[in-house]
């Protein structure tokens, strides 16, 4: 399940919404646990921060540095007037989130490749 991208109102409520569903079903898990993706939601988000404190979960990238995800166009794409503004913008919006028992050695991201997303990459022990 990923949260739709706030580009409207119903959008934003609606990828609110799925933080919130996301973050009770992690609740429920018996850790340890690894829960990552497009999150569609920045770490200095209230909604971010709501996710963490209600799922109980924390971020992988905690004490890692910022790492950010979106948004890396093809270099085809890159010369649209739209591709063009959004290569200005860079921010987190892909994450990883674990259970406190899982440590964290390491986050990185990859290459910009065949995706607008920059992936992460983790290396924990558990």
């Amino acid at each position: 399940m990923r949260p739709p991208a706030p580009q409207t109102k119903a959008h934003f409520n609606r990828r609110n919404q799925v933080l919130r569903t996301l973050a009770d079903y992690a609740k429920q898990q018996k850790p340890p646990l690894i829960l990552m993706g497009d999150f569609n939601t920045t770490s200095w988000s209230l909604y971010w921060r709501e996710f963490v404190q209600r799922s109980g979960l924390r971020s992988a990238s905690l004490g890692h540095g910022l790492h950010l995800t979106w948004y890396y166009a093809k270099p085809t794409k890159a010369f649209s007037s739209t591709h063009w503004l959004f290569q200005l913008i860079k921010i987190p919006i892909d994450h990883i989130f674990v259970s406190q028992n899982v440590h964290v050695d390491r986050v990185t991201t990859a290459p910009p490749g065949v995706s607008d997303h920059r992936p992460l990459i983790v290396n924990i022990r558990v």
